[in-house]
Order: structure tokens, then C-alpha cells, then sequence
């Protein structure tokens, strides 16, 4: 007596196969991406409504804010970005890898402003947890601040020089 195969269809046909279409996948990714960065940098540039530069418990607070929401932004921008390397556009590759270096350099600003923060937060409390806690804020928001300005620029640069080389 044999065990049954659910996982593995043996008998009949095999359902219709279409042929790979890379470019469709490639353009599909892309206008995902393109969707993911608008509405992710629509998210981001509201975070500094109302504005309230001078006042660094609203600076500290928005550029966390900024920064917590980064991944989905930094996700459109790459599937954007790989989906014009993939279907062989340059002048997309352009745009994003000029988007890209324009990113990173917003938030080495972003950094900047950040930095100026950082010791009146601590200033701010003398409860040990709530140190603690925001310790653990300026330590993963310095984190996605210098990695992610890293891998914008990084990668902005490489694509442009793919462009050119093309």
C-alpha cells in the first residue's frame, strides 16, 4: 500500500503554461514600485505637516517618524529602480539613480538635524527606562539614517555608471 499524493499531481495533464515574459514581470514591478514610493513619500512629507522647525521635541519626533517609515519608500525606489535596469531603459535608470543620490542626500541633511537632537532628548528625562527607551530610538534611527543614505547613494552611483557604460 502506497501513501497518497497530495502534494504531487501524477496523473492527467498538465494545466496550459504561458511563455516567460520577463518585460511584462519587469514593467508590472516597476509600476508597483512606482505606487509604493508615491504613496510612501506622500506618508513621509506628512509627517512634517505642521511644521515645527525650532522646536527640537518636534524635529526628534519627525525625524523618527521619517526614518521609521523609510522601508516601504526604499522599497518602491529599488523595485523602480531594478525594474529599469531589467527592461534596459536609460533614461529611467537615470531618473531613479538621480532620485536615489537626491534621497541620500535629504537625508544626510535629515542626519544632521537629527544629531542637533539627541542631547536635548536625553536632557529630556532622568527615569532610567524611558533613557533606555530612548537610547534604543537614536540607536535604530542613526541605523536606518546611515544605512539607508549608504545604500541610496551606493546604488544611485552604480546605476548612473551603468547608464553611461550603455
Amino acid at each position: 500500500m502506497t501513501a497518497p499524493r497530495i502534494l504531487v499531481k501524477t496523473e492527467g495533464p498538465s494545466h496550459a503554461e504561458m511563455a516567460p515574459a520577463p518585460e511584462i514581470g519587469w514593467y508590472l514591478l516597476g509600476g508597483m514600485g512606482l505606487v509604493f514610493a508615491l504613496v510612501a513619500g506622500a506618508d513621509l512629507a506628512l509627517t512634517w505637516y505642521p511644521a515645527g522647525f525650532g522646536n527640537r521635541e518636534w524635529e526628534f519626533g519627525t525625524v523618527s517618524a521619517v526614518f521609521d517609515g523609510l522601508p516601504l519608500f526604499a522599497m518602491g525606489l529599488a523595485l523602480s529602480f531594478g525594474a529599469a535596469v531589467a527592461r534596459g531603459k536609460i533614461g529611467l535608470l537615470k531618473f531613479w539613480s538621480i532620485v536615489l543620490v537626491l534621497v541620500a542626500v535629504v537625508l544626510l541633511g535629515l542626519l544632521g538635524l537629527y544629531a542637533r537632537t539627541i542631547p536635548v532628548a536625553l536632557a529630556s528625562t532622568t527615569d532610567a527606562l524611558v533613557k533606555v527607551g530612548l537610547q534604543k530610538a537614536i540607536a535604530k534611527a542613526l541605523l536606518q539614517g546611515v544605512g539607508y543614505t549608504a545604500a541610496f547613494l551606493w546604488t544611485g552611483i552604480l546605476g548612473w555608471k551603468h547608464a553611461k557604460s550603455a
